[in-house]
């Protein structure tokens, strides 16, 4: 014991504090928090045509990278470039939108290049199935574009690119022609000017092209991804990539080319079918010469393992085009179904090159981080939207100075407007920004889809829980939180699992509520069961255990759709409606004091209610009615307002044309004049090109006045309200289940909404719960997945945590309290756990709600503040 006591003594520590101390605050004295965004998930754009493309640049020189995006509307549709505009900080908003010329068809590839040597950057468009390239000058200072200059190129142009060949100063422009198995060069006389042409044949079905200095002898090499080799027609396993020497002046000689299989040495017929897209060229295992990677995937037998892949060629060094090849045997790294784009770069911000790739099949991108000798571990997988990721770029979109991606997601049909790209943030450690995922259900059924969701501390332990009721396998499943926003998976049969009780008399539920409907100060919950026509009532124990009480029916044929709780009689208890998709009528179920319901009086509304909402509408102070109805009746597609005469009896009825197919609605203050305005999502026609928010203002006694009309992402199933920025008004929340993500509407103050931000929210979405999950003031999301990426086959739900700096409220982490993560907070940090002096509140300071504070807590502030990576609690 005295050794240790001398060596503690003896520690350096002392003499270390002072140094680092001064090197922190010479080195960082003005790093600050960059600005974030309001959830942790993905940021989607809604685009009203087909994206197929996408390039990163800095296209107006205002030192952040934009985006530029090609887009597809048919073969007879109107084919467009758009360019969005980088606010500086990852947001983008649409700033020009381009037409090729005439005829020239849709846009398959885009690229960018300084062509006529003024410091800006053209955009050069491919397009198939027709044989043209187009290229944009310019102007400059963002300023927009001239008009198209045409090129004509080979049959079915299917990618375009530009560099410099022939050592003029002049940059060649190169298109590839998949029809025709060939790739044009066009040799650039000054200023851009394109007049002629030359072809090399490469191979059957040319997909990509890369210019890059193989042999570093100081001029571009061309590699192309090919189908197969054209003099080999007959033989099998020829897919790989062809490369050409440039012989220093430009000229490319087809008989030297070489081809480099993807197929591995003892040939299958699963090999034959692996065919290669997208070629890029950077130096993987850092020896200072240029490597390819290929992205593969067949279009049969999408799913077996190893089908697709990402072929790694390592260069040898030797710059040698004979018998022994210049690249080394590919290695082959699995990624996700459908594997067509990738990009390289370095992600997680270790000086090697890691690999991203975008897979079209089970909409997903796959990170393959480089082990920092060329060799990669296995995929880390990140959703994207529900529409499969079709092509993948990327930069630093924020300015924070870590790789972001953003890729672009076809709808289908081309017309969708599920159409959209996305951009997802890198967290700093090559781990993206897409919420946080947990299974929902019993995890020993494959099947489970979950529906509804509620949230409420439903153990007595202070913190937000949630319920969900799974139609698929019939249950409802808890999850308790652990206080720190995160929920652990149910265990079946546990006391946090609740079947149908045996016999059973309850399938299908659709909904969930809950509510303290025993009046004992604990929530207990029901359900309505679309599959049984009925509702079943939980009471809770008082620690969150539940038994099944009883359960009411709605009616034959009734399809009970929705379900909410409300003192809907005055008598201080908590009573029950639902909203009966296979009849035209609500049903009210008034509660006994006790959770014993009288039976159903069932109230006409429009037909096919599928929502109800209670609310006080006209200001007496008891609640009314409103439900969403996609009948055929006189009320078409109407909400119907149902006012309660006091005695919970609901006399009168009226109806407000909202649009086709209304989904959802909700009432709430959103002019903050005291009364229930409402907001209706509409899901429209089959086109959705009707799909809105449709706000309503309240006059203050219960008549409704049109007010706005917000464009959601496409089939808007859920809405919900709070105050989700923490400027004190009540924002909007979508559930866009046709788009994988939720539109949020900030309120500026008077029930007027800004424009919709989308964030991603797992596949799937259906219905959302509100709360503060992780105790950190402000108010997160979780919203159901009918799928999930995780588990195959399992249902899901998404944690969107709000990343809101709240005026007023403490923040872990910013020991100062002045809102804002900096050297400040580090060093009180330092002085908390090494001299024992300062604010060290263990709120504040223990930055890993680990229950104590170590140096693992400095060093996750330090990573907070210089690399802005998100906080464990």
């Amino acid at each position: 014991m005295d050794f240790l006591k001398r060596k503690k003594e003896q520690s350096p520590m002392k003499f270390v504090r002072p140094v680092l101390f001064a090197f922190l605050a010479v080195l960082f004295a003005s790093a600050i928090l960059n600005a974030q965004q309001l959830f942790d998930s993905w940021i989607t754009y809604s685009i009203d045509k087909a994206p197929t493309c996408v390039q990163s640049a800095d296209m107006d020189n205002d030192g952040d990278l934009d985006l530029v995006i090609g887009h597809y509307m048919g073969r007879a549709g109107v084919h467009t470039v758009i360019v969005m505009e980088n606010n500086g900080q990852g947001f983008f908003t649409l700033r020009h939108t381009l037409h090729p010329a005439q005829n020239s068809g849709q846009v398959r590839a885009i690229d960018v290049f300084d062509l006529d040597g003024d410091g800006d950057l053209e955009i050069m468009t491919a397009h198939d199935p027709t044989d043209k390239v187009n290229f944009f000058r310019n102007k400059g200072g963002g300023n927009g574009f001239e008009l198209p200059i045409e090129c004509r190129a080979g049959d079915e142009t299917y990618d375009v690119t530009a560099g410099f060949l022939d050592g003029d100063g002049f940059p060649e422009l190169l298109a590839v022609n998949r029809t025709e198995g060939t790739v044009s060069i066009y040799k650039n006389r000054g200023s851009a000017a394109y007049p002629a042409e030359s072809v090399k044949v490469v191979g059957i079905e040319p997909r990509s092209i890369e210019l890059f200095d193989m042999d570093n002898d100081g001029d571009n090499d061309i590699a192309v991804s090919v189908a197969a080799d054209p003099f080999r027609r007959a033989q099998l396993g020829f897919n790989g990539f062809v490369l050409f020497e440039n012989e220093g002046n430009g000229a490319i000689d087809d008989s030297a080319r070489v081809l480099y299989k993807i197929a591995n040495p003892n040939l299958t017929f699963l090999d034959t079918i692996l065919n290669p897209y997208k070629i890029l060229a950077a130096d993987f295992n850092n020896d200072n010469f240029l490597d390819l990677a290929v992205a593969c995937s067949s279009s049969i037998f999408s799913a077996v393992a190893n089908k697709n892949v990402v072929c790694v060629f390592l260069n040898r060094q030797d710059g040698t085009f004979d018998a022994n090849p210049a690249f080394s045997r590919p290695e082959r790294y699995t990624v996700g179904y459908g594997c067509r784009s990738i990009a390289a770069a370095d992600v997680d911000g270790d000086g090697d090159q890691d690999i991203i790739s975008a897979n079209q099949e089970d909409g997903t991108i796959s990170v393959l981080k480089n082990n920092g000798n060329g060799t990669f571990a296995p995929k880390v997988d990140f959703l994207t939207p529900n529409n499969p990721p079709s092509v993948v770029s990327g930069g630093d979109y924020d300015g924070d100075g870590d790789f972001d991606v953003a890729v672009v997601s076809l709808g289908k049909p081309p017309s969708n407007p599920g159409n959209s790209f996305a951009v997802l943030k890198n967290k700093g450690d090559g781990n993206f920004e897409v919420g946080t995922e947990f299974l929902a259900g019993d995890l020993n059924v494959q099947g489970n889809i979950p529906f509804g969701i509620a949230a409420g501390n439903v153990d007595g332990d202070g913190d937000i829980d949630l319920a969900i009721a799974n139609q698929g396998i019939h249950d409802v499943t808890i999850h308790r939180n652990d206080g720190s926003g995160s929920f652990p998976n149910p265990v079946c049969c546990a006391d946090w699992y609740f079947p149908p009780p045996s016999p059973r008399n309850w399938f299908g539920p659709r909904a969930i509520v809950l509510a303290d409907l025993d009046g004992d100060g604990d929530l207990d919950f029901a359900i309505a069961n679309q599959g049984s026509n009925n509702i079943a009532v939980y009471k809770n124990n008082g620690t969150g255990g539940y038994a099944v009480d009883s359960t009411y029916s709605t009616g034959g044929g009734s399809a009970p759709f929705w379900i909410a709780a409300a003192n809907l009689d005055g008598d201080g208890d908590i009573d029950l409606v639902t909203a009966n998709q296979g009849v035209n009528y609500i049903s009210v179920f008034k509660n006994n004091g006790n959770a014993t319901f009288a039976a159903a009086v069932n109230y006409i509304v429009g037909f096919r209610p599928v929502f109800v909402f209670p609310a006080d509408l006209d200001g007496d102070g008891d609640n009314d009615m409103v439900s969403c109805d996609q009948g055929t009746d006189d009320f078409l597609d109407s909400v119907s307002l149902l006012f309660n005469d006091g005695s919970g009896t609901f006399p009168v009825r009226t109806a407000l044309q909202v649009g086709s197919a209304p989904t959802s609605v909700v009432a709430a203050d959103l002019d903050g004049d005291g009364d229930g305005d409402l907001a209706v999502t509409v899901a429209g026609t089959a086109s959705r090109e009707d799909t809105a928010v449709v706000v309503f203002k309240n006059s203050g006694s219960g008549t409704f006045t049109f007010n706005q009309r917000l464009l959601p992402g496409a089939g808007p199933n859920h809405i919900v309200a709070a105050d989700f920025d923490g400027d004190g008004d009540l924002d909007l929340i979508t559930v866009d289940k046709a788009r994988s993500a939720i539109s949020f509407f900030a309120n500026d103050g008077n029930g007027t909404f800004a424009a919709a931000q989308g964030f991603g929210a797992g596949i799937d979405p259906r219905f959302a719960a509100v709360g503060d999950f992780n105790g950190d003031g402000d108010l997160d999301l979780a919203v159901t997945n009918q799928r999930g990426v995780s588990v195959p086959g399992q249902g899901a739900f998404t944690v969107l945590r709000n990343q809101t700096v709240t005026p007023g409220l403490a923040l872990r982490g910013d020991l100062n309290g002045d809102r804002v993560y900096n050297l400040v907070d580090i060093t009180q940090q330092c002085n908390c756990i090494f001299l024992g002096t300062g604010v060290c509140t263990l709120s504040l300071s223990d930055v890993n709600c680990d229950g104590g504070l170590s140096p693992v807590d400095i060093i996750l502030l330090l990573q907070k503040v210089f690399v802005s990576m998100s906080l464990p609690c």
